[in-house]
């Protein structure tokens, strides 16, 4: 008959069993890191007390609070296990929170870094990268990433830049609301031929800046007289009203925008 291990064995072995799948999960978010040329420095180094103004006059305006939950690797299989042996659970519930924020802006550095090598990187670098973000951005970091993010989303349409080139760090405050207001616009909009809607979501946002104490009657006054700093609409779009060619939609941007 064979003799029972002692309770102390059973219990090391037990921590045993529990503890190298969560080793093993570590060292593989360890290894993937390793095969990064390069960590993303933080978005808000080396920002100017000017810059910092723009930070945070786009925290006053954005309604949504971009919270990202610092997380270990193994949270993040535990989430995905949840996601798929759950039939009914909702992605953005089983990550963690702000993770999705994470994903995008791993990703928007491993674009980066693609440009510069012939390797291209796996699923498996973007979420260690991802996991990484969160323990090393704070809450400034994450909210410059955000800007980034809308400005290079939101101030091209079509392949065409809307903008002025300038750098979101040079934008007065009526321009920054322009930004936030291109974004809460559908992206069929044209922001060309509606102006004036455009024009009302800009002008309510600065009236939003204003009653957080964040503007003077003096500078919104100034703001609200301001036009709409967008370029010239480019000329084979046609008049308003009228679809603009499809080859307008394939074509690349020629102008290039701020770093």
């Amino acid at each position: 008959m064979h003799r029972l291990l002692p309770a102390r064995a059973r219990l090391w072995l037990l921590g045993l069993i529990l503890v190298a799948p969560l080793a093993t999960v570590e060292c593989v978010y360890r290894y993937a890191l390793t095969r990064l040329p390069e960590l993303p420095p933080s978005p808000s180094q080396g920002l100017t007390p000017s810059a910092r103004q723009r930070v945070t006059w786009w925290r006053d305006l954005d309604a949504s609070t971009r919270h990202v939950q610092p997380i270990w690797s193994w949270t993040v299989v535990h989430s995905l296990l949840d996601l798929t042996l759950s039939r009914h659970a909702c992605e953005d519930e089983s990550l963690p929170e702000g993770f999705e924020h994470a994903l995008d802006a791993a990703s928007r550095w491993l674009n980066v870094l693609n440009a510069r090598t012939t390797v291209p990187f796996r699923e498996l670098e973007r979420v260690a990268l991802a996991i990484w973000l969160t323990r090393h951005w704070d809450e400034v970091d994450w909210r410059v990433a955000a800007i980034e993010s809308r400005w290079h989303e939101s101030s091209v349409r079509r392949g065409v830049p809307v903008f002025l080139a300038r750098s979101w760090t040079q934008l007065p405050v009526e321009d920054l609301a322009l930004l936030m207001a291109l974004g809460q616009l559908s992206w069929r909009v044209d922001p060309w031929c509606e102006r004036e809607q455009l024009h009302a979501v800009r002008d309510a946002l600065l009236w939003t800046l204003h009653d957080r104490e964040r503007l003077d009657e003096t500078a919104l006054a100034t703001a609200l007289r301001a036009p709409l700093f967008l370029t010239v609409r480019p000329i084979d779009w046609g008049t308003c009203g009228q679809p603009a060619l499809t080859r307008v939609l394939e074509s690349r941007v020629t102008t290039p925008l701020p770093e």
